[in-house]
């Protein structure tokens, strides 16, 4: 997994939510990672999409 600099808070949010949902963190704290990474992706890409026409 690659490293990231992010706020402390916004990780423990992030863990929280994820032991709420599955049960447990390990496996699924990384692919709530990737969800949310892709997801604001997209938001961007299309942002920039919008703003180019």
């Amino acid at each position: 997994m690659a490293h990231l600099n992010c706020d402390d808070e916004a990780l423990t949010q992030l863990r929280k939510a994820v032991v709420g949902k599955y049960g447990q963190l390990h496996g699924f704290l990384k692919k709530e990672v990737d969800k949310a990474l892709k997801a604001r992706a997209e938001k961007i890409l299309e942002k920039n999409n919008d703003s180019t026409k």
